[in-house]
């Protein structure tokens, strides 16, 4: 239509362009004592093949390539290969836990208010017998 504005010419950019407002929330300060999450099967198959890629093809420095080309390849992949990968990567799970257990005994050593003890709430409930029967079915 000639002649005929468009939506877009009735809103003003500067209302994007201003910074925002002061009193927003800001998000919790991470510990960078605490350990990183294990990669899942998936991660350590693309951790390997980058090696590998990158020894054949050192003028590369796509990352996007590499991870199209992960992206192909894993679901081509066979069980047997897959289950290699969910081992490493169970492996490096049960490391992960032990230092998460490790690492949450020295958070409670050292702020015992970490320690947070559930209110017994059984004599207010009674037991389980008071309750009516079409619950238990």
């Amino acid at each position: 239509m000639k002649g005929g504005k468009s939506k877009a010419d009735g809103k003003s950019t500067d209302a994007a362009l201003k910074p925002r407002a002061a009193g927003r929330s800001k998000k919790a300060v991470k510990d960078p004592n605490k350990p990183k999450r294990p990669p899942s099967a998936f991660f350590v198959f693309m951790e390997e093949f980058r090696k590998v890629f990158k020894e054949k093809n050192p003028n590369n420095k796509s990352v996007a390539a590499v991870s199209f080309i992960n992206a192909v390849l894993w679901p081509c992949c066979s069980n047997q290969d897959k289950a290699t990968y969910k081992a490493k990567a169970d492996k490096r799970k049960a490391e992960y836990e032990k230092t998460m257990d490790a690492y949450n005994k020295k958070q409670v050593q050292t702020n015992p208010s970490l320690l947070f003890q559930l209110p017994d709430y059984s004599s207010e409930l009674g037991s389980y017998s008071s309750f009516p029967e079409f619950i238990w079915e």
